[in-house]
């Protein structure tokens, strides 16, 4: 049977921008339906671009698909699309996939998280050295310590192959963390090659909210990652950049009493209603087929114009 209908699309542009045609569903694999979390890179030598996304398949199935594209004048040429890795369902949940080409030498690099039963989550990593034809065998790139914490993973290439990994992990207290990794050999040996992972400075997320201006729920925080790929001073120069907020965790809050949560508040239309001041209270009773806790209970206040809180 075939899977549910995709929900992604591609628009294109031969005009440098000022104008797009809108493609479609890219190609896919047989049973494929695309779902979640485009990314598109190229090879500026072969002026090669690579879809990457999330599929699921007919059978149990999702993982990580990729397709190449060129163009024969105004028109977009398609490749075959191939997955670098198909997982089961049941047990495991490929998440946040990013793609890079390495311009220098052709190679592809793909990392994301592996929601699992047995770390309940792991950055794994890929390499194509023939144009996403075939992958390496994925390995596993975070310390097992940290099993569980991590997600959001980036790779980006520099000027000399070199290969660069990054990812967010939760801290114990309060504050959380990048964990950035480089290989000087372009990832080659995947065991081996890439050297000793540390930490950026620490930062605040807020979860519940996000960032300013970020009104959904689950305001995950993500890094992304550059590398100044020109000639000059700063050439092979990283730069990593993300949201976050203020150190809210030392706030004192609380004193007006108790206000427990009343379901169904899973949503901003139907949250709870409190004052501020209050200790809020909440249920966490939904439990998602991999064992994850998904109950989001919603508060709301009131406040005036020029109100600071």
């Amino acid at each position: 049977d075939e899977v549910p209908t995709n929900i992604q699309g591609v628009g294109y542009s031969t005009d440098g921008g000022k104008s797009f045609t809108d493609f479609g569903v890219p190609p896919r694999g047989t049973n494929w339906v695309w779902v979640s979390d485009p990314v598109v890179t190229v090879d500026e030598k072969t002026h090669t671009f690579y879809y990457c996304a999330l599929f699921d398949s007919a059978g149990g199935t999702n993982g990580v698909g990729v397709v190449p594209a060129t163009f024969s004048g105004s028109s977009i040429v398609w490749g075959t699309p191939r997955a670098t890795r198909i997982v089961n369902s049941g047990t495991t949940i490929l998440d946040k996939q990013w793609i890079c080409a390495d311009s220098s030498n052709g190679v592809l690099h793909v990392i994301y998280t592996n929601f699992n039963n047995t770390t309940g989550s792991q950055i794994d990593y890929q390499r194509s050295t023939n144009g996403g034809v075939t992958w390496s065998v994925a390995s596993k790139r975070n310390a097992s310590q940290t099993n569980g914490l991590v997600h959001g993973a980036r790779v980006a290439t520099d000027r000399s192959g070199f290969v660069y990994l990054i990812w967010s992990r939760i801290g114990p207290v309060d504050v959380d963390f990048f964990d950035i990794v480089k290989s000087s050999t372009g990832g080659a040996t995947s065991g081996t090659s890439f050297g000793t992972t540390f930490p950026l400075p620490s930062y605040y997320r807020n979860f519940g909210n996000g960032a300013p201006g970020f009104n959904p729920e689950r305001g995950i925080t993500f890094p992304a990652i550059a590398i100044d790929r020109n000639p000059g001073p700063n050439s092979n120069r990283v730069y990593v950049t993300w949201n976050e907020c203020i150190n809210f965790y030392d706030d004192i809050a609380g004193g007006a009493g108790n206000i427990s949560e009343v379901e169904q508040n899973g949503t901003t239309g139907t949250a709870t209603l409190f004052t501020p001041g209050n200790t809020l209270r909440g249920n966490i009773s939904v439990v998602d087929p991999l064992g994850v806790n998904s109950d989001f209970d919603f508060f709301k206040f009131t406040a005036k114009a020029g109100q600071q809180l």
